[in-house]
């Protein structure tokens, strides 16, 4: 018996394929004491250099597959990056509290994160996720740990909590058949990339991203927010029809 689920779309379409689950790194940071604080913000400075050429690489990857307008999401986080605030804020830690880097970017998160939240403006939550995204980035470089999605098959659907855009960017759209995602938002800036991209997508959807879950057959009906699980063979048919009608 086929499991259904739901979520919001934010582009339709109706696509059959294979669940595969995508769980983000948890990155375990220890607020650490260190002796030489200027080792520290070598370590960080570089990180900062190696991002914003990762940034550059994703922005004309972007530029070329999707216009200047959806590249500029990757300008902005360029612009984190030299970002005065968050730069002093994260070398600050480092210097007067001897903390070591990592805890530095994730507190400085922590901190801008939580100020930009309180703000209803859409624009300005959207400054936060460029900074998540960007601590990601740079916690990768640190940890030498960059969590690449890999697309398994040629009809896959992934399955997450939720995704930058970064990572939208670093999947091969021409295996991914579809997304869904537990938590994102409308207006993100993955939303904008995943419409560009035409990939039937929904958001806030009540299918966890649970391992049980993982190469497991579906129907993502985008159009109308279902998803099947393990569909029986009359759903199929149902679906296969509408596409048979539709050509």
């Amino acid at each position: 018996m086929s499991s259904v689920f739901h979520g919001k779309s934010i582009y339709n379409g109706i696509t059959f394929g294979r669940l595969s689950i995508f769980h983000k790194k948890d990155f375990h940071i220890v607020k650490e004491e260190v002796e030489d604080s200027k080792v520290e913000i070598k370590r960080f400075q570089d990180a900062i250099l190696k991002a914003e050429v990762e940034l550059e690489e994703v922005y004309h990857k972007t530029l070329g597959e999707l216009g200047p307008d959806v590249a500029g999401i990757f300008k902005a986080q360029q612009m984190v990056l030299k970002d005065p605030q968050f730069y002093q804020q994260v070398i600050d830690i480092i210097e007067k509290e001897n903390m070591n880097v990592e805890y530095g970017i994730l507190s400085t998160k922590v901190s801008l994160v939580s100020l930009f939240e309180t703000i209803k403006d859409e624009y300005i939550k959207e400054r936060a996720a460029d900074i998540e995204d960007v601590v990601v980035r740079l916690l990768g470089i640190l940890y030498n740990e960059h969590h690449d999605i890999e697309v398994e098959g040629k009809s896959t659907i992934l399955i997450s909590d939720d995704l930058t855009p970064g990572e939208l960017m670093a999947i091969d759209c021409n295996l991914l058949k579809g997304i869904i995602l537990y938590k994102g938002s409308e207006n993100s800036h993955m939303a904008i990339i995943a419409r560009n991209k035409n990939i039937p997508t929904l958001i806030q959807s009540d299918l966890k991203p649970e391992e049980h879950y993982h190469h497991k057959s579906a129907v993502l009906d985008a159009e109308n927010g279902i998803v099947y699980v393990e569909p029986e063979q009359d759903i199929i048919l149902k679906y296969q029809n509408r596409f048979i009608t539709k050509e």
